[in-house]
């Protein structure tokens, strides 16, 4: 699920103070809102979590501030290429996230109701010596009946491009219908929809996880069917994607 945007077009002026940005903390990665395999596959050793928070306060309504924080991995790599792609990927999040903020007012307009907040949790997880991956969970209140969610995922090789479903599937025309009928016998309506021969990112086509274990879809709420029912996920053996045709050199 994409981010929804916020424009800045309030009249009041924001008080805006980092807290803290870019600066490594103890490893305090995302446990909860994972499928069973992101949970269970051993998490990459040795990264540093870096936490970037900062607060708006408009003049207006300084009683319903607005809240960002955002935890990504550093220490794929020691500021290689992977640690800058991670890095740009996080990087239009976070602007997404000071735009819900200057664009807060409070509840409805009315300087009533609850803060507003956007949070981002990560893990990072090591695919295999040439790969490397990184699934986000982000929730977000900005206004209106209730909080927002969604997943962001990012598969990485060695060099810092991109795994794309070209790459794990040389042969898209086979696999991906295999793929595709897999994800909606799990009702993860819109992953198989992602799944159009010019689909590129795993992102895209349903915030794909790769891992030691397999490739694992992540769904926030509303993604995959009616928002009352949360988070949707669905886990695929690395054997069975090897038997779709999956390409084995990404996990050796």
């Amino acid at each position: 699920m994409r981010l929804s945007y916020v424009a800045a077009t309030v009249a009041a002026a924001f008080a805006f103070a980092v807290l803290a940005s870019g600066h490594p903390l103890q490893a305090q990665w995302l446990e909860d809102d994972l499928s069973p395999f992101a949970k269970k596959a051993p998490k990459l050793q040795g990264a540093a979590a870096v936490k970037d928070e900062g607060w708006f306060r408009p003049d207006a309504c300084p009683s319903t501030p607005f809240k960002y924080s955002i935890i990504y991995p550093r220490g794929f790599d020691n500021g290689g290429a992977v640690d800058r792609a991670v890095a740009a990927r996080v990087a239009p999040i976070r602007a997404q996230a000071k735009g819900l903020g200057e664009g807060f007012t409070g509840f409805l307009g009315d300087c009533k109701g609850p803060d507003g907040y956007f949070t981002l949790r990560s893990s990072p997880y090591r695919v295999s010596g040439s790969a490397y991956s990184v699934i986000m969970s982000y929730q977000y209140y900005s206004g209106g009946t209730h909080p927002n969610d969604g997943f962001a995922a990012l598969n990485l090789f060695s060099d810092g491009t991109e795994i794309t479903l070209d790459s794990l599937f040389p042969n898209k025309s086979r696999s991906l219908p295999l793929l595709r009928d897999r994800i909606l016998k799990s009702i993860l309506a819109r992953g198989a929809e992602g799944l159009g021969p010019n689909t590129r990112s795993l992102d895209d086509a349903g915030h794909m996880l790769l891992t030691t274990l397999g490739l694992s879809v992540h769904q926030g709420s509303g993604e995959a069917g009616s928002y009352a029912e949360g988070p949707m996920y669905l886990d695929i053996p690395k054997e069975d994607l090897l038997g779709m045709g999956a390409n084995p050199d990404i996990w050796r």
